[in-house]
C-alpha cells in the first residue's frame, strides 16, 4: 500500500517536471533561432519548389556565381550586398522557427514575406516560404 501511494505521488511530479523541461527547451529554441541568424551569410542558391504529384516535390535551384551577402543585425535591421556593392536594406524578426522579412526599398533580392528557418548541416540554413513555394539557401563562406 505504501509503495502504491509513493508511485501515485511520484507520477504527477514527473509529469510537471517534463512539462517544465519542454517549456524551457522551447524558450531556448526561440531565443537561439534569432541568434543563429545574426551575422553575415552568403546567399549561395535560391529557387522554387515544384510539385510533381500529390506525394512528390522537387526543388529547382539556381546556384550563384558571384554571390550576394546578407547581414542580420541584432537590432532587427539588415542589409544585402551584391558583389557590385549595391545594397538592399530590410527589417526582420523571428518567432519560433518563423522569420518575418520586409524589404525597406522597392528593389529586393529576397522577397518580403514570412519564412520558415530550417537549419542545415555544416553551418547552412534554408529560408522556406511554403505559400509561394520559394526558398533561399544561406551559408558561411567556409561551407563545402
Amino acid at each position: 500500500m505504501r509503495t502504491m501511494l509513493l508511485i501515485l505521488l511520484f507520477i504527477p511530479m514527473l509529469a510537471c517536471n517534463q512539462k517544465r523541461i519542454r517549456e524551457q527547451t522551447s524558450k531556448l529554441h526561440k531565443q537561439n533561432q534569432s541568434e543563429i541568424l545574426i551575422g553575415e551569410w552568403m546567399i549561395f542558391s535560391w529557387g522554387s519548389i515544384q510539385k510533381i504529384n500529390d506525394s512528390v516535390s522537387t526543388e529547382l535551384a539556381a546556384q550563384c556565381n558571384a554571390c550576394p551577402y546578407i547581414t542580420f543585425k541584432k537590432n532587427g535591421s539588415g542589409v544585402i550586398k551584391r558583389p557590385d556593392q549595391k545594397r538592399f536594406e530590410f527589417i526582420w524578426s523571428t518567432q519560433g522557427d518563423k522569420l518575418s522579412f520586409k524589404n525597406v526599398g522597392p528593389e529586393a533580392i529576397i522577397r518580403s514575406g514570412n519564412y520558415r528557418v530550417l537549419r542545415g548541416k555544416s553551418r547552412t540554413i534554408k529560408l522556406l516560404d511554403s505559400v509561394r513555394k520559394i526558398f533561399y539557401n544561406l551559408g558561411h563562406e567556409d561551407i563545402e
